[in-house]
C-alpha cells in the first residue's frame, strides 16, 4: 500500500496544479507565502532577542537559533518555487 499524503502535501499539489491552470493563483500563493516568510523572520528574530537576554536560554538561544531560521527560509523557498512556475504559466499563456 502506498504512504498516505498529509493535509499539507495535498494542499501544495492543488495549488501547484491550480498555479498551471491559471497565474493569478499562483501570483496570489507566492505574495501571501512571501508575506508569511517575512513575518516568520522577524517572529524568530524577537524570539532571539528575548532568549539572548535571558541567563537561562541565552546558552540554548546561541546554539541552536539558526535552525529557528529554517522555517522563513524554507517558506521562502516555496514562494519562490511558486513565483517561478506563476512566472512560466504568465509567460506561456500571453503567446497565442
Amino acid at each position: 500500500m502506498g504512504k498516505r499524503k498529509s493535509i499539507l502535501e495535498d494542499l501544495f499539489d492543488v495549488l501547484f496544479e491550480s498555479t498551471g491552470m491559471m497565474w493569478q493563483v499562483g501570483a496570489v500563493v507566492s505574495i501571501v507565502l512571501a508575506f508569511l516568510s517575512v513575518r516568520a523572520f522577524f517572529r524568530v528574530q524577537t524570539w532571539s532577542e528575548n532568549a539572548t537576554s535571558s541567563p537561562k536560554l541565552a546558552p540554548l538561544a546561541e546554539a541552536f537559533t539558526w535552525l529557528l531560521y529554517g522555517l522563513p527560509l524554507v517558506i521562502g523557498l516555496v514562494a519562490i518555487v511558486f513565483a517561478i512556475k506563476t512566472y512560466q504559466v504568465y509567460t506561456d499563456q500571453q503567446h497565442y
